[in-house]
Parts: C-alpha cells; structure tokens; sequence
C-alpha cells in the first residue's frame, strides 16, 4: 500500500535483476562429480597393479588375470580419451588464448600444439629412459610398466581443477595463468600416449574379446562424458 492507501504497482525493471549477483547452482553436485572423476581415474590406473602383483596358483588364474587386466585398460583408455578430448583439450585452448591476448601477445608459431607434443615426448622420453635402466637387470613386465604409467598420468587433470582457489589480480594473473595452461597442455600429451600408444595399440593387436573391448572403451568415454555433462 501506498502512504496515501492506494495500492502500489509492482514495476519489473531488468537492470535490477541484470544487477545481483548470480549464485552458484549444483555446487555440491559439481563437487561430488569432481571426487567421482578422481576416484575413478584412479581405480583405472591402480587396478591393473592389484591384478599384476595378485599371486597366481596356476596357469588358468594367470590367464584369467591377463584377461582382466586387458580389459580393464580398454575401459581406462575410454576415460583417458574422454578425459583429454572433451574436458583437458577445450579448457587448455582456450585458457591459453585468454593469457597470451592478456599478455598482448601475437606469434604466428603453433605454441599450443607445441606444448601439447612437449607433454606426448615427456612421457615417451621417461619410458625409456626407465625400461632401459630396468632391462639392465631384470626385464620388467610390459603390462605392470604400461600401469604404473597410467597411475603416474592418473590425475595431471587435476592440476588445474580446485574450486575456491583463489586467482591473482592484474599484472601477475597473466604469466600464472601462462604458466598454468603450458602444465595442463602437457598433461594433455601424456593423455594422449597413454591412450594411443600404451593402451590402446597392445589391446586391439589380439583377436581375443576384440567386441567386449571395444564395448569397454566406449563405456569408459561414456561414464566419463556423462560425468562432465553433469559438472556443466
């Protein structure tokens, strides 16, 4: 009412409501699908290790184990793709496209690719180096090293994950957020090894479970595209 009694008109005015600030939506349902990715990445990448270092009592257990793990690699080479495609490779493109325009910067050099084949050659480098040093004592097994590289490469998505964290402000936000991006187009890279050249070239070379395999790795891309639509 009015301070004369007459009834008061209520009057929308968007640049009232364009004015408040907008609240967060799902926070917890965005924080709980994080946790989710991180754990099942690990499982992914510890499971094969578990199953490697299990004692065997006979041949047919041994068999049965090879066969898990081979497709429990096929499933985490799902989630490794999808990790990289759809939630490594959007981000890292365009937050480094934000810091170099922030930076005034202009290079007609494919940095971005560059980065990206900087992490690929890391992790090529680092096997290597570690199979050569091993093969000068006791030859380890493919299968237990392809493993223990995908646990090492199990969280660098992580790296520049973390709600609440928070940025710096004007001229030391642009050279963090550089440093930043080159990190997570390296972790982009050994992605992409693990995924192409660890998994997925010794699993779909046999012509055991070939259907179950590839039923596997697109159930691994799915689980975790569906874990990023609900982090959207």
């Amino acid at each position: 009412m009015g301070p004369w009694g007459e009834p008061e008109l209520l009057v929308w005015r968007p640049e009232a409501v364009a004015s408040e600030p907008p609240v967060p939506v799902g926070l917890e349902v965005k924080l709980g699908a994080l946790v989710l990715l991180l754990v099942l990445t690990l499982i992914c990448s510890l499971v094969p290790i578990c199953v490697l270092r299990r004692p065997g009592a006979n041949l047919e257990a041994s068999a049965f184990r090879h066969k898990a793990l081979s497709l429990v690699s096929c499933f985490a080479a799902g989630v490794f793709l999808a990790t990289c495609l759809l939630d490594l490779l959007p981000d890292y493109l365009s937050a480094i496209d934000e810091a170099l325009a922030a930076l005034h910067v202009t290079l007609q050099f494919p940095l971005q690719e560059f980065i990206l084949a900087m992490g690929f050659f890391l992790v090529l480098v680092m096997e290597q180096i570690t199979l050569a040093y091993k093969e000068q004592s006791v030859p380890p097994p493919r299968e237990e090293t392809r493993a223990l590289l995908g646990t090492v490469n199990g969280g660098p998505q992580h790296w520049h994950d973390g709600p609440g964290v928070p940025q710096a402000s004007g001229a030391l936000a642009a050279p963090s957020a550089l440093r930043a991006c080159v990190l997570e187009g390296m972790a982009a890279g050994t992605f992409l090894y693990i995924t192409f050249l660890e998994i997925l070239p010794q699993e779909l070379a046999t012509s055991d479970q070939r259907i179950l395999k590839v039923i596997l790795l697109l159930s691994g891309f799915a689980l975790l595209t569906g874990l990023l639509f609900i982090q959207v």
